[in-house]
């Protein structure tokens, strides 16, 4: 069985949605006005592999900590709708489409928390979403990641338990990404896929030969 794992911001929407989920809180009056400079210099960490995944997950779920899953899910959904769902790249869509119909398992895996991601994922259809768990404690997030955090090479573990409930493994299995912090992956799965690709892996997939798709 054939499994494509893709990764999610700028490689199926044009768009970050961590720092767009700041940026609507702040605009709700949630979040302070103070945190749109912290998450674009968390951002940048990410672009350059750097990221303190504590200290981001720490601002990141603030405004989660003490609020009922009910809210945040309702607050989650309002920025899909208003923020993501139209920055979905229709190329990756179609993509997906074809993918399904070849009987292809997919499966979205993103470092953004699950509750974010989850609207992104439903709406094209995946199989399977991978991401970010946060804890809850008697219906209220705590504003703290649960389980192993899902970002760069440590998407690996998640990848390998999923290939193995399904049959596969990661020598046959695809990667879709855009990101040189998805490098370790990238390397570790036996297709490769570089997708609107960035900074320096544009680069890396130019010399190892690696597909590269740019989608709008």
């Amino acid at each position: 069985m054939i499994v494509r794992f893709w990764d999610m911001d700028h490689t199926l929407i044009d768009n970050d949605c961590d720092v767009s989920w700041k940026l609507f809180l702040v605009e709700k009056g949630i979040a302070p006005r103070s945190d749109l400079d912290r998450i674009v210099h968390f951002w940048e960490e990410y672009e350059k592999g750097s990221l303190d995944p504590d200290s981001f997950n720490e601002f990141q779920l603030r405004e989660f900590a003490g609020r009922t899953v009910n809210e945040i899910e309702t607050l989650s959904s309002e920025h899909f709708e208003k923020v993501a769902r139209g920055k979905v790249y229709k190329d990756a869509r179609a993509l997906l489409n074809e993918q399904r119909s070849a009987g292809d398992i997919t499966c979205m895996i993103t470092a953004t928390n699950v509750v974010i991601a989850k609207p992104v994922g439903g709406f094209l259809g995946f199989d399977s979403i991978i991401a970010n768990d946060l804890e809850v404690s008697e219906g209220r997030y705590t504003g703290r990641i649960s389980g192993e955090y899902c970002v760069g090479a440590g998407k690996l573990p998640y990848m390998r338990r999923f290939c193995a409930g399904n049959g596969s493994d990661l020598e046959e299995s695809y990667y879709y990404g855009d990101s040189i912090a998805d490098l370790p992956v990238l390397e570790a799965v036996g297709n490769p896929v570089v997708v609107n690709p960035r900074g320096d892996l544009r680069g890396i997939a130019l010399e190892r030969a690696w597909p590269i798709m740019d989608f709008k």
